[in-house]
């Protein structure tokens, strides 16, 4: 239940990242989880399909670097 809290924080948290508008084919997606307790990873998903994990520095701080896969502004 604990895990399922933090993955709908997370979604909300990427609900509210705004992107630049640039020529990079990359997007960036990071920060920190507060009191993450015994969670240890951060997951990114699209709907049901999970796209990418990272592992939580010693600081609870991640950052996720995907290919764009649409064009920006």
């Amino acid at each position: 239940m604990k895990m399922k809290k933090l993955q709908t924080l997370i979604v909300g948290m990427l609900l509210f990242v705004v992107f630049g508008c640039s020529n990079k084919d990359n997007i960036y997606i990071s920060g920190e989880i507060l009191n993450p307790g015994n969670v240890k990873v951060v997951a990114f998903y699209e709907g049901e399909r999970k796209l990418d994990s990272v592992f939580l520095s010693d600081q609870n701080k991640f950052k996720f670097e995907r290919p764009a896969t649409q064009l920006g502004c």
